[in-house]
């Protein structure tokens, strides 16, 4: 599965983007966001300002990952 970082979550991520397997056990969006928090020792990921898109669609917070081929992570945006 390929999953990008975009903006700030790049930088906590300590990548753009990497190809990775789940671990068993993370099967919505909700569990990502955990598993992501752990394995980057952040809370970054559990904002619900912070967008997932996958397969290019935004995802609802509790959205399965079955069949999932791409996720993106997409930071709060700035501006006015």
């Amino acid at each position: 599965m390929q999953i990008i970082y975009f903006g700030r979550l790049a930088e906590v991520a300590r990548c753009g983007e990497e190809e990775t397997s789940l671990p068993e056990g993370i099967r919505n969006t909700a569990e990502l966001r955990g598993w992501l928090n752990q394995r980057f020792d952040t809370g970054e990921f559990a904002s619900e300002r912070v967008r997932i898109a996958i397969d290019d669609q935004l995802a609802a917070r509790d959205r399965p990952l079955a069949d999932a081929r791409k996720i993106a992570l997409l930071p709060p945006v700035g501006g006015g």
